[in-house]
């Protein structure tokens, strides 16, 4: 016998000498509901069999309490039709109790069983991201050499043909080092990525002014704005307050804001790029471009992995995903915010908000 069909016979037996110490020294209680409830207790306690021992025996209790103990062969016709009515319910309780419980153990096998499925299921997709992001980290770590040393050579070929004169090699030499710039923001997108998910990369906090920073990333895209004919305007403020920041990240987070303007704004367009304090307190980053309206629904998407290319975005493949991902992963482990506005005609603007020191 298993566990469940003794808890069965305990209910029972313990239910009836509580019926019979209540009916004796307490009060007179009809015992056939009683009856049915410890049968039916007992049937989905200890299924079949425990429903058919605690049948037998509260019929066996039945013919004694509803008879005197002093004369057991008296008959009395009340009594007995009380012991037939409950000998006839006794078994449809049964059956139907105890086919409840089993098909509830069914159910529970099941359930159980989808559960060790998704468990497992689960497990071998954990195991898949981390050999994916192993990959990712390995072949981004790998593509640094060769980009340096084609970013070396490219920059020596162009300085060998501004000598010369040759004009159109020059152009082309200039497209190829902006591609081979916009390779680096990849890969070090990519490898700030996984390090901010995994909580591996430490941020080298320091005291920085903000409009120092932007400054010295502006020339960077010189060259690309010179080519787009796209107009920079900086707003340099006079003073600001110092933040505490990690100095590359955050110089990673205006890089690709400013690379994200250029690639949005059309040729013979304007980006500003403004700084200043704000409500909070803290420092804003502000960088407006005069591309195309960003529809409400998608803004949000914008800053989240695997959803950054909407309807509104396919004539047009931009790398420009991954990059707002790491901006705001590393904005946010700065304790800051960024989000983006953006109207028709007027292009968006992309805004990120650090705390200040005194905050």
């Amino acid at each position: 016998m298993d566990n469940r069909y003794l808890q069965g016979a305990v209910i029972t037996v313990v239910t009836l000498a509580g019926l019979e110490l209540i009916s004796r020294f307490l009060v007179q209680v009809s015992p056939v509901p009683i009856y049915l409830v410890v049968v039916a207790l007992c049937s989905y306690v200890g299924g079949l069999r425990g429903g058919i021992l605690s049948g037998f025996m509260t019929l066996a209790h039945a013919s004694y309490f509803f008879s005197d103990p002093g004369q057991l062969l008296h008959y009395d016709s009340d009594n007995f039709q009380r012991v037939i009515l409950l000998a006839l319910s006794t078994p449809p309780i049964v059956l139907l109790v105890s086919t409840l419980k089993h098909r509830a153990d069914s159910r529970h096998q099941e359930t159980r069983k989808l559960r060790d499925e998704l468990e497992a299921r689960s497990q071998e997709l954990s195991e898949l991201q981390m050999t994916k992001e192993i990959c990712v980290h390995m072949l981004a770590h790998e593509l640094r050499h060769p980009q340096t040393v084609l970013t070396g050579f490219t920059e020596l070929a162009r300085s060998r043909a501004e000598k010369i004169g040759e004009t159109q090699l020059v152009n082309s030499l200039v497209r190829a080092s902006e591609g081979y710039q916009e390779l680096s923001r990849i890969i070090f997108n990519l490898l700030d990525l996984i390090g901010l998910e995994e909580k591996k990369m430490s941020l080298k906090q320091e005291e920085l002014d903000l409009s120092v920073l932007v400054e010295e990333k502006i020339p960077l895209f010189a060259g690309i704005l010179r080519n787009r004919h796209v107009d920079l305007k900086w707003n340099q403020p006079l003073w600001l307050p110092l933040v505490k920041a990690d100095q590359d990240l955050i110089g990673r987070v205006i890089e690709n804001l400013i690379a994200n303007a250029v690639e949005r704004t059309p040729v013979n367009g304007v980006i500003q790029i403004a700084v200043a304090t704000a409500f909070g307190p803290g420092i804003e980053v502000m960088v407006k471009d005069s591309g195309e309206e960003i529809p409400v629904g998608e803004q949000v998407k914008l800053f989240q992995k695997f959803e950054q290319v909407g309807s509104w975005k396919l004539e047009r493949r931009s790398s420009s995903g991954l990059a707002l991902v790491v901006c705001r992963i590393a904005v946010e482990a700065h304790g800051g915010t960024i989000w983006v506005q953006s109207r028709p005609g007027g292009g968006s603007t992309f805004i990120f908000r650090l705390p200040m020191i005194s905050a």
